[in-house]
């Protein structure tokens, strides 16, 4: 059964993780408590945490044992962490912007088709 499938990975949890590393996007958390709520099981903060990074929106330090994750050393937030939660996508949306120029028969042939 995956994650996802048992319910663990949750919008709520990983979302804050973000948030919480996004307090101090250049340093290095290692307290979990500064990430998410402390009644939130420790398994169920480390699958959240390695499915933000899996997705390259922070960097952390994973521990995994044949049996699952074990443990971790601290994360931070990346640029396109920080990116994600800007409401416009921040650089990232600026810096992926195209252009595309039509000249004037491409137009009338779009037109009439």
């Amino acid at each position: 059964m995956s994650n996802t499938e048992t319910g663990i990975i949750r919008e709520e949890i990983w979302r804050g993780i973000l948030k919480g590393l996004a307090k101090k996007p250049y340093e290095i958390i290692s307290n979990a408590d500064e990430l998410c709520d402390p009644s939130i099981p420790m398994t169920d903060f480390l699958v959240n945490l390695k499915y933000i990074a899996d997705n390259d929106l922070c960097d952390a330090k994973i521990f995994e044992s044949l049996a699952g994750i074990s443990g971790w050393g601290g994360a931070r937030i990346t640029t396109d962490g920080l990116d994600f939660l800007t409401p416009d996508g921040g650089l990232s949306a600026q810096l992926g912007v195209v252009t595309v120029r039509l000249d004037a028969d491409t137009i009338k042939a779009l037109i009439c088709t």
